[in-house]
């Protein structure tokens, strides 16, 4: 999640950890989903699907978040390049109104002098709940010491901060917003100095996560009785994830170091092998799932049937994962 390039990714934790405090820790690690071994395929399948789905709609709310982040990071560089040059009311009102973001206007001590309709909108609040009371009034628990800490070192130290929490609407409900705050100079020549904040709505996200974390709880009660092994291979390196589950399908008590198609291949009855090879060479070929029953030889020569039921993952018409 601290990854740039990977935080938007679908995060499925497979563990044998069993029980609501291991699913609370999972979550609250940032995966999407916590999957309880072993479990059932199909509705792991089914899970997958829910949780990229939704993870599309958070992705499209985050893209749409980055662009007015981008938008109010370059607002605030301007604003502290700028500021100082502001002789007039109409110029201030223009900067505050023109923006599509929250802006607010406080003193050296933190309280608010000014703010434009945008920021009272985000905070379902109206002006005379605003103006005169601390930058941090309506921030809600638990970010509320946070938030106070932030504002006491921006005004000794100078360091602007960066915070994302949930402020209390007039109506009771609650918003989440992303809220930066730093410093600029009054005039070119003056020390008086104000403080700067300038507020994104992020409800939108937050939703979507929130959804993803229902779907994950909903689900979970299903999976944690199933009693099936999972297996996910990389077709490109013939890498695989397995569960202990699907090893002990095969006759191991313990997790083998390695596990790829040959291997899947070397356990089967060798009167199964070509028939269950095409079927899997089928899946692939037309981009679709598949389902086989065949027989598999365990470590002391005794004789196994299993149910194989598999999904087929392709880039660019390419066939990656099974």
């Amino acid at each position: 999640r601290a990854s740039q390039d990977t935080r938007d990714m679908v995060v499925i934790l497979l563990s044998a950890r069993a029980g609501p405090e291991a699913r609370v820790e999972g979550l609250a690690a940032g995966a999407d989903d916590y999957m309880v071994k072993p479990f059932d395929a199909r509705e792991l399948v089914a899970r997958i699907d829910g949780a990229i789905n939704l993870s599309h709609q958070r992705r499209a709310s985050a893209a749409r978040e980055a662009a007015l982040h981008a938008e109010m990071q370059a607002g605030m560089r301007h604003a502290r390049d700028q500021f100082a040059l502001l002789e007039s009311q109409a110029q201030v009102a223009t900067l505050f109104e023109q923006t599509t973001v929250g802006v607010a206007v406080a003193d050296a001590d933190g309280i608010v002098m000014r703010v434009n309709q945008r920021y009272l909108q985000i905070l379902g609040r109206g002006v005379g709940e605003i103006v005169g009371r601390p930058l941090d009034a309506y921030v809600a628990e638990p970010a509320a010491a946070q938030a106070a800490e932030s504002l006491r070192r921006l005004r000794g130290q100078g360091a602007p901060f960066e915070l994302e929490a949930q402020y209390a609407c007039a109506d009771g409900s609650g918003v989440w917003a992303s809220t930066t705050v730093t410093l600029v100079r009054v005039r070119e020549d003056a020390k008086a100095y104000r403080m700067l904040a300038l507020v994104l709505d992020v409800n939108e996200r937050r939703r979507s996560e929130e959804r993803v974390r229902e779907l994950a709880q909903r689900l979970q009660f299903t999976l944690n009785a199933a009693q099936i092994g999972d297996w996910d291979l990389n077709l490109v390196d013939d890498t695989s994830q397995r569960s202990l589950r699907h090893d002990q399908c095969f006759g191991y008590t313990e997790p083998l170091a390695q596990w790829g198609m040959a291997d899947f291949v070397r356990h089967m009855h060798p009167d199964d092998r070509s028939r269950v090879v095409a079927a899997m060479e089928a899946a692939v070929a037309a981009h679709s799932g598949f389902h086989v029953e065949c027989r598999v030889i365990w470590p002391d020569g005794s004789v196994h049937w299993v149910a194989v039921h598999g999904s087929v993952y392709h880039v660019d018409k390419v066939a990656t994962r099974v």
